[in-house]
């Protein structure tokens, strides 16, 4: 799957941490607010989750999980709500993370490198442009904290069959990282039985079962 990466540095805003709500300059169309805890965030996170374009890496109890375990004590959540201007209606929401890094400030995707997707939770399956995607990020960027560098990666080119709005950005560039494909053939549950070595096999599964009791996963 090609993917993208978008780096924007030098970032001087002055802006509060705290919840507020910024346009996107002269002739937006979108306007956004900050959210700085999945508590503020929860209930629009499970409505996109619920009515709009959002896939098992983005539900709330894995993100959630994926933060309490592994993001830096440091950091600060950054939730991004987007909206309609002119209706008010909930457009995407976009959890990003701002950590210390070699003595500067960085926002990043809140995915602490687990997972390399990063696709904002979409209200709806609408079509997106450059033009919009760019008006979306100018209002994002009005309300994020001050920061050093913007750095987000593995951004793939859809969701579900609808553009990924982070991939349209012009400041967005083509992954420099080359993927490849393989087919295996049979039933995905007895892959690993049919492919592999029985010890690697029974290790494998065993893990799996650990996993499971530790974090809850649902494979349904």
């Amino acid at each position: 799957m090609a993917s993208r990466a978008m780096q924007v540095v030098a970032m001087t805003d002055d802006g509060p941490v705290f919840p507020i709500a910024a346009s996107a300059g002269a002739g937006a169309c979108y306007t956004a607010r900050l959210h700085t805890s999945f508590e503020t965030v929860k209930p629009l996170w499970l409505q996109h989750q619920a009515d709009g374009v959002c896939t098992a890496h983005q539900h709330y109890a894995w993100v959630e999980g994926i933060a309490a375990r592994l993001m830096p004590k440091d950091a600060d959540l950054l939730f991004v709500e987007v909206s309609d201007a002119a209706t008010g209606a909930p457009a995407m929401l976009l959890p990003l993370m701002r950590r210390r890094a070699r003595g500067h400030h960085v926002i990043e995707w809140l995915s602490c490198r687990v997972c390399d997707y990063s696709v904002p939770l979409l209200a709806d399956a609408r079509a997106w442009t450059r033009q919009s995607a760019d008006a979306v990020w100018a209002a994002v960027r009005a309300v994020l904290p001050p920061a050093d560098r913007i750095h987000i990666a593995g951004i793939p080119q859809q969701v579900h069959g609808v553009a990924n709005p982070l991939a349209l950005l012009s400041v967005a560039r083509g992954s420099i990282q080359i993927t490849s494909g393989l087919v295996l053939h049979g039933e995905p549950e007895t892959l690993i039985k049919r492919i592999c070595k029985p010890s690697f096999a029974k290790t494998f599964h065993k893990q799996c079962r650990a996993f499971e009791r530790r974090v809850g996963l649902d494979q349904s």
